[in-house]
């Protein structure tokens, strides 16, 4: 009879470990914030497909969002595990979006240079970064509905930058 409770016991452990498990990965992928985004440009007119990328230029995990059948994905959306992270993250675009700078262990920094094919647009929502390189004005409203102006890149006002975020807090 004890082995029956005791096997009870562990199965219920295994399950509860499971569910803590799949709670962590749903957070970590940001699976609702990029719901919320697909949801958002759908309702703009478009048909979008995601895929998970293997890199972009950013340190989060890269989606890349299909608009409409298109060749490339339109929209990157880097997420990570907490807002701070991402606000962290936003921290090391430039303004202008021209380059990226991100602090290293030692004290030192790396920067690179970034040559646009076309206007660049970061937009920070929950724990994601969003990125957008052109100017179909639907995609730029569904995107500006969702997220507000851009915190780096071309559309964003005079004055504002990633330096706001890190100073407020986002």
């Amino acid at each position: 009879m004890k082995k029956k409770y005791g096997w009870i016991a562990a199965l219920s452990a295994f399950l509860v470990m499971n569910i803590a498990l799949f709670s962590w990965i749903n957070a970590w992928m940001g699976q609702p914030t990029l719901d919320t985004v697909i949801v958002r440009l759908e309702r703009s007119g478009f048909s979008v497909s995601a895929r998970q990328l293997d890199e972009g230029l950013l340190r989060g995990r890269p989606v890349g969002l299909w608009l409409d059948g298109g060749e490339a994905p339109a929209v990157l959306v880097y997420r990570y595990l907490s807002a701070e992270r991402a606000r962290e993250e936003a921290a090391c675009i430039a303004p202008d979006a021209s380059s990226l700078t991100f602090p290293q262990e030692a004290g030192a920094q790396s920067s690179t240079a970034v040559d646009w094919a076309g206007p660049p647009h970061f937009y920070l929502y929950r724990n994601s970064i969003l990125q957008y390189v052109g100017s179909d004005q639907a995609v730029l409203s569904a995107l500006e509905g969702l997220c507000g102006k851009p915190f780096a890149g071309e559309g964003r006002q005079a004055g504002e930058g990633t330096a706001l975020f890190t100073e407020a807090g986002g």
